[in-house]
């Protein structure tokens, strides 16, 4: 009988024999994946969620933050910081203090003016309600805080300042139909009371706004390419005279964050992958152990050592990838569950995750897939080589 034939009824004997040294070898299969893909999954995820939804791409230059010498932030401002290395897109801002409608400004909770903000193009974490971005708007426009719905479809009139001087102005009339609602919580640095329009007809409204000789802008939206180019961009900014601010504070955080995540992430994998290691190690050597008496009986038919240590090691390197595969379909199938479930994920990992950050780190997988396979084997070859330093007759009478 052939040595592949022979390992094959002895597989079958083993298997058998042994269901709970598999089932063991299969849930530490399962857990490696699971937690190793996890952790990296969620690097990547949290990483991607800094630069997404805290706008780490985001630098906002404010106008006297550089100092009482610093420039004001008017057209020549805009361009000047456009024309940065690095800077993709360039969106002047403003406020503007506006009356609300009357049946706003009678209420004991908007007695306040609004606070009148252009709507910004590039920046998409402005959402509705519901969750959704929210839509683009035309001239006469209006957005107004999620608390405000039951202004949604009306035509309203609210009060602009019309500055007449530097010391005097005059309240002018302007209508705007309200499109819809927003989610202040989605809007960073500003106030719960602000409402948003078209930013051309902003501009408009801001310059006869604001008395003569008054920088037209407040803050100067810059918009980086690349994550990595943000301090760079920023530094470049500060040179000019500007001051500045970014989601977290400057690029150099975000870069320390991002590379504080992937040390954890590393650390976690390692960890993962030690002990998948060392429990394959330890389950292989108690599986040999267990195989004494056949080990005795070869002895006695003439096979030498390394007969049987390769017979071992052969049946050891199949039987381990055979669990293994079914440990990692299993895993798979235990990650995507739960990254297709993100209530479930957030209950069970405290966090929540785009599949696509998972995808990303799919070569995860592999892992395990090597690393328990290896341990097992390193574990069997070991302890089968020291079960052949016992002479035979000892061998023989455990039979």
């Amino acid at each position: 009988m052939s040595t592949f034939a022979l390992v094959r009824r002895s597989l079958k004997r083993t298997v058998r024999r042994h269901r709970l040294i598999a089932v063991l070898v299969m849930l530490l299969v399962l857990a490696t994946v699971a937690l190793s893909w996890l952790a990296r999954g969620a690097t990547h995820g949290t990483t991607q969620g800094l630069t997404d939804s805290l706008g780490a791409k985001e630098i906002e230059v404010i106008q006297g933050y550089g100092g009482p010498s610093s420039p004001p932030l008017n057209a020549d401002a805009v361009t000047q910081l456009g024309k940065l290395d690095g800077v993709e897109r360039v969106f002047p801002s403003g406020v503007s203090g506006i009356d609300p409608p009357a049946d706003i400004a009678d209420s004991e909770d908007s007695a306040g003016p609004w606070w009148l903000m252009p709507q910004n193009p590039f920046d998409d974490r402005m959402k509705d309600g519901h969750g959704n971005p929210v839509v683009a708007l035309e001239r006469d426009q209006m957005l107004v805080p999620a608390a405000q719905e039951n202004l949604v479809g009306k035509t309203i009139d609210v009060n602009v300042t019309k500055a007449v001087s530097s010391a005097s102005g005059v309240g002018e009339s302007k209508q705007f139909e309200v499109l819809g609602t927003y989610d202040p919580d989605t809007v960073q640095g500003e106030t719960p009371g602000a409402v948003f329009i078209n930013s051309t007809q902003f501009n408009e409204i801001q310059a006869s706004a604001l008395p003569p000789g008054t920088p037209p802008y407040s803050s100067i939206y810059l918009y980086v390419g690349d994550v990595n180019d943000v301090a760079t961009v920023q530094k470049s900014v500060e040179h000019l005279g500007y001051g500045t601010r970014s989601a977290i504070g400057s690029g150099i955080q975000l870069d320390r964050a991002r590379q504080g995540l992937a040390v954890a992430s590393a650390l976690v994998l390692f960890v993962t992958v030690l002990g998948a290691l060392f429990a394959g190690t330890s389950v292989a050597g108690t599986w040999m152990t267990s195989r004494i008496e056949e080990i005795g009986l070869f002895r006695s038919l003439g096979w030498t050592r390394r007969t049987i240590v390769r017979f071992y090691l052969l049946e050891a390197l199949i039987f381990a990838l055979c669990v293994s595969v079914i440990g990692v379909l299993l895993g798979v199938g235990v990650v995507m569950t739960l990254a297709a479930l993100p209530s479930l994920l957030t209950s069970v990992a405290g966090f929540s995750m785009d599949p696509g950050a998972l995808l990303v780190q799919a070569w995860v997988v592999a892992v395990p897939l090597v690393a328990v396979p290896l341990g097992f084997l390193i574990g069997a070859g070991r302890q089968a080589a020291s079960l052949l330093r016992t002479d035979t007759d000892t061998l023989l009478r455990q039979i």
